[in-house]
């Protein structure tokens, strides 16, 4: 599946691939976190916990990283 974990305005989303254009497949607000951009990381929500990471042979959300998943703000790709 090609999805894309991110961390946006205090909230996690998990953006899916799909025709025609990627949606918005889960949102809840990050209370917690542990882990680094190496070893990827647990997100705790209000919803439920999201392990964001690469997995082995991924693209890691290749498709997803030439949309315009948040158009008209500013973006800045951080590790938390």
């Amino acid at each position: 599946m090609n999805t894309r974990v991110a961390v946006v305005d205090g909230n996690v989303e998990v953006w899916r691939n799909e025709y025609p254009a990627p949606v918005i497949v889960f949102t809840a607000q990050l209370t917690s976190f542990e882990g680094n951009v190496r070893a990827g990381y647990t997100l705790h929500t209000d919803a439920g916990t999201v392990i964001a990471g690469k997995d082995g042979g991924c693209g890691c959300g290749a498709t997803l990283g030439t949309a315009d998943l948040w158009a008209g703000k500013r973006r800045i790709n951080t590790s938390l």
